[in-house]
C-alpha cells in the first residue's frame, strides 16, 4: 500500500494515479477515502455531509474501476477539523477539549460516510482516527478517541501509526492494544515482532523503503514477506509541491 494524501481534483488524473498504483503492485491508497470539511466552522453540517457524500461516491468508483473487487479493508481517515486541527507553530495537529459536540460531530461523520461507502459494496472499513500519537504526545488523545469508536461502533475496526513513541520510551502497543485493532509500526524488532504477534492480530509495517530501489524491492518484497506483516506501505505517493 501506499499513504495518499489530497487526490486530485482532476478525474482524469486520478484515474492515472490509481492505475499507476495497481500497476507497480499496491492496493488501494491509504486512505481511500477522507471526510470533507467545506466550511472550517467546528460544525460539521449540512455542506460537509454533502461534500463527505460526493468526495465517497467519486473515489469508490475510480478505485473499484481500477482495482476491482474490494479485496481489503479500506481506511478512512476522519478527525481533521472535527477533533483537531493542523498548527504551524507546532507543525502538528492540536487537538481541541472534549465536548459531547466534538463527539456527536464525529460521530456524525463517520455515520455518513460508513453509509456512503457501503453504497458503494464496502463492507470491511478501518477508522484512522490519529497519526502517530505516541511520537507527538498525543497518545492520550488516540486512546481516548479509539475507545470512542469502539464504544459507539462496536463493529467497525480501528487503526493507527506507532513507533516514534516506542523510540521515546512509550508503551505504545500496550496503550492501544485494548481500542485499537490494526497497529502499523515504523520500528520493527525482535521485541516489537513479539508484542505485536502476541496480540494475534494482523499488523502493518510502514515508512521503511528507504530511499535506493534496493531498499524500497527489499522492504516490500523479502522483509515485508519475512515479518508476517498484513499491510506494507509507505508515505507518500507524491510529495506537496506537485499536488494536482
Amino acid at each position: 500500500g501506499i499513504y495518499y494524501p489530497r487526490p486530485p481534483s482532476s478525474d482524469a488524473w486520478l484515474a492515472k494515479e490509481l492505475i499507476d498504483l495497481r500497476e507497480h503492485g499496491l492496493s488501494p491508497p491509504i486512505p481511500a477515502l477522507e471526510v470533507q470539511v467545506e466550511s472550517r466552522d467546528r460544525v460539521f453540517g449540512d455542506d460537509d455531509v454533502a461534500a463527505t457524500r460526493a468526495h465517497c461516491e467519486r473515489l469508490l468508483r475510480a478505485e473499484g474501476k481500477v482495482f476491482g473487487p474490494w479485496r481489503f479493508p479500506l481506511t478512512f481517515e476522519v478527525g481533521h477539523q472535527i477533533t483537531h486541527a493542523w498548527d504551524n507553530t507546532q507543525n502538528w495537529f492540536t487537538y481541541w477539549p472534549h465536548t459531547r459536540d466534538i463527539e456527536a460531530d464525529l460521530a456524525k461523520a463517520i455515520g455518513v460516510l460508513t453509509k456512503a461507502a457501503r453504497i458503494q459494496g464496502v463492507t470491511s472499513l478501518r477508522a484512522y482516527l490519529i497519526d502517530e500519537g505516541g511520537a507527538h504526545n498525543l497518545l492520550d488523545e488516540a486512546v481516548y478517541y479509539d475507545r470512542f469508536v469502539k464504544e459507539r461502533f462496536p463493529r467497525l475496526d480501528t487503526t493507527t501509526t506507532i513507533g516514534g513513541g516506542i523510540a521515546l520510551g512509550q508503551d505504545e502497543i500496550g496503550a492501544l492494544s485494548g481500542v485499537v485493532d490494526f497497529l502499523s509500526v515504523n520500528r520493527f524488532t525482535p521485541e516489537i515482532a513479539r508484542a505485536l504477534s502476541a496480540r494475534e492480530k494482523p499488523f502493518g509495517l510502514y515508512n521503511g523503503a528507504g530511499s535506493t530501489p534496493a531498499g524500497v524491492r527489499f522492504f516490500f518484497g523479502f522483509h515485508g514477506w519475512k515479518s508476517g506483516a498484513a499491510q506494507i506501505a509507505q508515505w507518500a505517493y507524491r510529495d506537496r509541491k506537485s499536488v494536482v
